[in-house]
């Protein structure tokens, strides 16, 4: 019987916690991209300012730029999406106390036709954390000193994953997604 909770992504974070000798790790394939764009109540919050963001941008595009025309765009800041307590479940060890995310790529203006307009974004995007303990909390006290005494030393690590999405707005509203996940995946 497994005393928390446990999912593939936690076993593996918890695994180069505990054994990975604080070697930085880049984790980077379709399970990851997967995980990570799975909308659910850790990644909620992340996924909303990532849509903000982006509309945001779409908005601030549609009417100066011509259609087929590509833009660099860009985005960095903190996204705190979990509770940090310690446990298995790989949301709650990816939320830490100040994770960082950004994305890189273009946007493109596709289509302009009436009262609509239709931007896609093909964007790498970037979480970028450190797992160690944090005696803020009172299960990464207690389980945090059992992983250290197997030898845990904390890590950095980056998640990334590559995403294409079409945001679109027309004079009946707008929104995502159209033709791909409004977050990459």
């Amino acid at each position: 019987m497994t005393v928390f909770p446990t999912d593939e992504i936690g076993r593996v974070i918890s695994r180069d916690y505990i054994w990975g000798n604080g070697q930085f790790r880049h984790y980077e394939d379709e399970k990851w991209t997967a995980y990570m764009t799975n909308e659910n109540r850790i990644t909620k919050k992340f996924i909303n300012r990532m849509r903000e963001v982006l509309t945001e941008a779409a908005k601030k595009r549609c009417g100066r730029m011509r259609h087929g025309q590509s833009e660099r765009i860009h985005f960095a800041g903190d996204v705190s999406v979990g509770d940090n307590e310690w446990n298995s479940i790989g949301y709650n060890l990816i939320g830490g106390a100040n994770p960082h995310f950004y994305f890189v790529g273009n946007v493109k203006k596709l289509n302009s036709s009436g009262p609509c307009c239709e931007m896609e974004f093909d964007l790498r995007y970037v979480w970028y954390d450190v797992t160690d303990r944090n005696l803020k909390y009172t299960t990464d006290r207690r389980e945090g000193a059992v992983a250290e005494a197997l030898g845990a030393k904390p890590y950095s690590y980056v998640i990334t994953w590559n995403g294409k999405s079409i945001w679109r707005e027309c004079s009946s509203g707008s929104g995502w997604p159209h033709g791909g996940s409004d977050i990459g995946g």
